[in-house]
């Protein structure tokens, strides 16, 4: 989690992050056989040390003494001593944010990692996000192996989900009566604040409380990770829709199809579906600012296109064109930027630019993203 929090910010300065912030900070002295020693030596474990290093960058100049500053995450696998003995240990799981394609893969995963190699039978399910650790209503489940088993071949996430944190007293509290000495948080920034949060609290109190981030983003968009859980499902799931407007684009005379998709402060998705697709003609990302009107504009390169091929196929991220707004919406429940319908306002803005012109055009408009969000992992 320090690693995550660090690459973020570290992205916005376009610095590596200092070496003391990539540390795992160590809850408890590691004092016992991993259980992985006498249960799987035979199919070749590997034990990592924690002075193991993976850098963050591959290239540096000797002449420069750039080896000496090489700065690097502890690399991640087993230990071969563990904190807790065989099964005295109580996990819980919680997910949080909006849904991504792959995340009943990860809650079956961490399930089955903790109950067959390291022995932890207990382990809580909190439901609806971390409003569920203290919601009487909505108690954690009891997850085990069979509770799991077929969960993967569902979308969505069978914990529930839900953005916005109660009281960090009321979370740590709830998580020791649960009896939690591990937490693991599955969702986006939020999410990963919030756990950041119950961590630092449960600090103060001086509970033995580890609390490990998994980092979801359908977006894939952290620093440093070459491809979040769930995306390949979501880039074919949007190369279907531009697929599907390419048809209805070319169906109709002078027809632009449109099409947003996810894509908050990013455009890897955009950008990697109207690969997939090979009939996108332009793309617009939030990375990239973009001027529609004047000859060197969107709207003039669309007029074109039309002209020449009939019909023309743009993809634009949701938090592209936000510059074209005067105003600021504020920020959702998980303290995350909100925006304005980009998607919308461009195909108004297509329409009524059309209608001054001597050649009206049509559009098609289409979002997907509560088909692409909601879909199971398939990749």
């Amino acid at each position: 989690l320090p690693s995550l929090m660090a690459s973020a910010g570290a992205l916005k300065g376009r610095v590596p992050p200092a070496p003391e912030t990539l540390n795992v900070r160590r809850i408890r002295p590691a004092l016992f056989p991993s259980p992985l020693r006498g249960n799987y030596e035979e199919s070749g474990v590997r034990f990592r040390r924690d002075s193991e290093r993976v850098l963050i960058r591959a290239t540096f100049d000797l002449a420069k003494g750039g080896a000496a500053q090489q700065v690097g995450f502890e690399r991640a696998g087993p230990r071969e001593l563990v904190a807790y003995r065989d099964g005295k240990c109580c996990a819980a799981i919680v997910t949080a944010g909006g849904l991504c394609p792959g995340l009943n893969d990860v809650v079956r995963g961490v399930t089955m990692c903790l109950w067959y190699h390291y022995g932890v039978h207990k382990i809580w399910g909190i439901r609806n996000g971390y409003g569920g650790i203290c919601n009487q209503e909505r108690p954690p489940i009891e997850l085990t192996p069979k509770i799991v088993r077929d969960i993967h071949m569902m979308g969505g996430t069978i914990l529930g989900s839900d953005r916005g944190n109660p009281p960090l007293e009321d979370m740590v509290e709830g998580l020791k009566q649960l009896g939690v000495d591990v937490l693991f948080a599955i969702g986006g920034d939020g999410t990963m604040r919030g756990a950041h949060a119950i961590f630092e609290e449960a600090q103060k109190r001086g509970a033995s409380l580890a609390v490990i981030g998994i980092p979801k983003t359908i977006d894939n968009d952290i620093p440093w990770v070459d491809e979040t859980f769930g995306f390949q499902t979501a880039v074919d799931i949007a190369r279907n829709s531009l697929d599907t407007v390419h048809v209805e684009a070319r169906a109709y005379p002078r027809c632009v199809g449109l099409v947003k998709l996810f894509g908050r402060d990013s455009g890897f998705l955009a950008a990697s579906a109207s690969v997939a697709s090979n009939d996108v003609n332009v793309v617009l990302v939030p990375e990239m600012p973009f001027d529609l009107f004047g000859h060197h504009g969107v709207l003039h390169y669309i007029e074109e296109r039309l002209n020449k091929r009939d019909h023309c196929v743009v993809v634009i991220a949701e938090g592209a064109g936000q510059d074209l707004f005067k105003e600021s919406k504020g920020v959702d429940a998980s303290g995350n930027k909100l925006h304005h319908d980009i998607g919308v306002a461009l195909k108004q803005i297509l329409l009524d630019h059309f209608k001054k012109t001597s050649k009206p055009a049509s559009c098609k408009y289409v979002d997907p993203s509560y088909l692409v969000r909601s879909a199971r992992a398939n990749a």
